[in-house]
């Protein structure tokens, strides 16, 4: 478009318009609603169909390697995942509810931890370790039973609380469990317990 315009001198001088960038035209198919939205969209912002989906496109082409990163990502954590499930299922830990059977003392309405031990030779794997224990400490460090029984200090406490209950006459000083009595009464009693 050429038009005149008056210079300060007084004379006319032709100017052309900054050339527009140039377009090619494509048509793309989509849904009737589809079509009804975009147009919904184009009257909400001030602007055409076309300006909103080559707008659109220019973010897709600016970060397109962004994405390509993302679905790369995408892959490698679904990997992961599957790894995670198999580790799982070999580990025994998908049963952990079974493992610790966890149940409710109903007089005392406390949890009550009881570790299952596999076999009778993990128990007496574990129980050696507890008379060791309870030897080197003169009585039960409730840290260090909870270790050895792989479950929380507050878990341990509560099965001292029970050894109590059960007849085991004691004091706690410190959080060890300092008992009066024989050891191997101790130990058949935290045997019937766990």
């Amino acid at each position: 478009m050429v038009y005149e315009e008056d210079n300060e001198e007084g004379g006319n001088e032709e100017e052309e318009e900054i050339p527009k960038e140039k377009v090619k035209r494509i048509n793309i198919s989509v849904p009737p609603e589809m079509s009804e939205e975009w147009k919904g969209w184009a009257e909400n912002l001030g602007a055409s169909v076309s300006e909103l989906v080559r707008g659109s496109m220019k973010f897709v082409k600016n970060n397109i390697g962004d994405l390509k990163k993302l679905n790369l990502y995408g892959k490698i954590m679904d990997e992961l995942g599957d790894e995670i499930e198999v580790a799982v299922k070999e580990s025994g830990l998908k049963d952990l509810d079974k493992t610790l059977n966890i149940y409710i003392d109903k007089k005392k309405g406390k949890k009550k931890f009881k570790p299952k031990v596999v076999n009778e030779v993990d128990k007496e794997r574990i129980i050696k370790r507890i008379r060791g224990l309870i030897k080197l400490e003169n009585g039960i460090p409730i840290d260090k039973l909870a270790r050895i029984l792989n479950i929380s200090d507050t878990d341990a406490e509560s099965l001292i609380y029970e050894l109590v209950d059960e007849g085991i006459e004691g004091t706690l000083e410190e959080n060890v469990f300092k008992f009066s009595g024989n050891i191997e009464e101790v130990i058949e009693k935290l045997k019937s317990l766990i």
